[in-house]
């Protein structure tokens, strides 16, 4: 199977080599990613949608564009283990499920950079029971794992958006460890049947850039 081209569409970060799109849709989520309040990002493990939107995310932090980055998914697994039962503080309770973001971020700008903006509470960590009652301004939130929110999960998400902030929504539809319809489901329906400007981007087995063998369990999972 051939690979996807990219364009030439990149991030350049001031001291950091550019990042560059490996791919089409890589690229296209990206140009969203510029213009849109919020973005759906759907498709397959290992096409890199919560490693763009994560880099992403940090470039906007790192340049001075907006003040803080807000870091949320549904802590269900495919046991149903829930936070609640995981000791320790609650950035160790999350660690698990946001170790793939911190990841990205401090591959793109340190480990010291990183651990400096969540001290100083620039990078922020707020599971989904804690969402009500607040409003994020000058923010990109960043959600990953939705396929795995409640349908009031997802409500409560998208009614907490304020004055320049941008959620990245991102999630694998096929994958849901939930029972029923997926928060995620919901919120692409509502934007289908109202038609609004919310952009969803589409990735699907020919995107995988994980590794080979990834692409091929995707494309045998999905057929």
């Amino acid at each position: 199977m051939k690979k996807q081209k990219a364009d030439k569409f990149q991030l350049t970060l001031e001291g950091h080599k550019p990042f560059k799109p490996r791919n089409r849709t890589q690229a296209d989520f990206l140009r969203t990613l510029q213009t849109s309040e919020m973005t759906i990002a759907k498709g397959p493990a290992g096409t890199g949608k919560t490693y763009v939107a994560s880099v992403w995310a940090i470039e906007e932090l790192a340049a001075g564009r907006i003040d803080k980055i807000i870091l949320s998914r549904p802590t269900i697994t495919i046991d149903n283990e829930q936070i609640g039962f995981l000791p320790g503080t609650l950035e160790k309770k999350m660690e698990p499920w946001t170790a793939p973001i911190f990841d990205a971020f401090r591959e793109r700008v340190g480990q010291e950079r990183t651990l400096n903006f969540l001290k100083d509470g620039a990078i922020q960590i707020v599971p989904f029971a804690f969402m009500r009652g607040r409003t994020f301004k000058n923010a990109v939130v960043l959600i990953d794992e939705a396929q795995n929110m409640s349908i009031e999960q997802a409500k409560a998400l998208v009614t907490r958006i304020g004055e320049n902030a941008r959620y990245i929504i991102s999630g694998d539809v096929t994958q849901s460890d939930r029972q029923g319809t997926s928060g995620l489901q919901f919120l692409i329906a509502k934007i289908e049947a109202r038609r609004l400007p919310v952009p969803v981007i589409n990735f699907t087995s020919r995107d995988v850039v994980r590794s080979p063998l990834c692409r091929l369990w995707v494309e045998a999972i999905e057929g």
